[in-house]
């Protein structure tokens, strides 16, 4: 039963408030009774364009804007940013330099004490975006639902006014063979004329929905992505990262002693280690990166599109 028939025997149907959203099956749409008059529909139809205006669009509106408050671009920005000082400090150990004495030695534990402050920054940076991951993923796939509930009603309200649209052009054509006088001929030149308003308002709504599927896929794409690179940083880059960091230690509390071979070596593997999954961990922030311009983008087409469409 659609919501905006304007028959009073048929009750309309509220849609519920965004806290009630739910993944149930989107209520149907009733036509109006076979042959109804162009009149009857266009006005029916209008009716429809303005509850979506008044009900769905605002809906959409705060589904866009709340995806937008929490998409993660600024942190994003500022881990990739550690990951990658952590590479290139882990690049600039000699480790051959470190028994070499003198200038050479110095240079070596300068680069391993600026190793050491780059693994401690990652520990803090990635430690911080583990922990807000799983509230913004939470909130994200209550907005992503709601965002899927909100297109399908849409979507369904879209293709009833097409129907009630060509029901419409049907009647138009079918009154003009019969219509003589002038006063009916221009009758059916004014609903006609209507009929193409609607229609262009129609038209927006659809485009609407297009901008709101693709965010929305993108999103979910988003999401997906975020949270394999959340379970990269957990089990493998944040514990090679502390594992470097340790063995690291000694070599900064040594007063000046020539490092141990078991302490370089200790310094060289987990240096590899991390340096491995670091390259897997770069790879994976450049393309959620990239995810997170395209959603960005789609949003603010988004946005566009709902203006003329309110």
């Amino acid at each position: 039963m659609t919501d905006y028939l304007q028959d009073s025997a048929r009750p309309p149907l509220n849609p519920p408030p965004f806290s009630a959203w739910s993944s149930g099956p989107v209520t149907q749409e009733a036509s109006l009774p076979p042959r109804s008059s162009a009149a009857a529909l266009a006005s029916s139809l209008n009716e429809l364009l303005a509850g979506i205006a008044a009900r769905r669009i605002p809906h959409l509106e705060a589904l866009r804007y709340r995806l937008q408050e929490v998409h993660a671009g600024t942190e994003l920005a500022q881990l990739q940013h550690c990951l990658k000082m952590v590479q290139d400090s882990a690049s600039a150990v000699d480790v051959l330099s470190a028994r070499a004495g003198g200038e050479e030695a110095d240079q070596f534990m300068q680069q391993v004490a600026a190793l050491a402050e780059n693994t401690h920054q990652l520990t803090f940076v990635g430690g911080s975006f583990l922990q807000r991951n799983q509230p913004v993923s939470s909130v994200a796939r209550a907005v992503c639902m709601g965002l899927k509930l909100e297109t399908e009603a849409l979507m369904e309200r879209v293709q009833q006014g097409m129907r009630w649209l060509h029901d419409m052009e049907q009647d138009v054509m079918e009154r003009r063979d019969s219509a003589t006088a002038e006063v009916s001929q221009e009758a059916l030149r004014e609903l006609a004329r209507r009929g193409s308003v609607l229609q262009e308002r129609l038209r927006q709504v659809d485009r609407l929905c297009g901008h709101a599927r693709s965010a929305l896929e993108l999103a979910e794409q988003f999401y997906a992505q975020r949270a394999a690179l959340c379970d990269m940083l957990q089990r493998r880059v944040r514990p090679r990262s502390r594992r470097l960091h340790e063995v690291l230690r000694p070599l900064l509390q040594a007063d000046a002693r020539t490092p141990q071979s078991a302490e370089l070596m200790a310094v060289v593997e987990s240096r590899h280690e991390l340096q491995v999954v670091l390259t897997e961990a770069g790879a994976d922030m450049a393309a959620l990166r990239a995810f997170d311009r395209e959603l960005v983008a789609h949003l603010d087409e988004m946005e566009q599109a709902l203006q003329p469409a309110a």
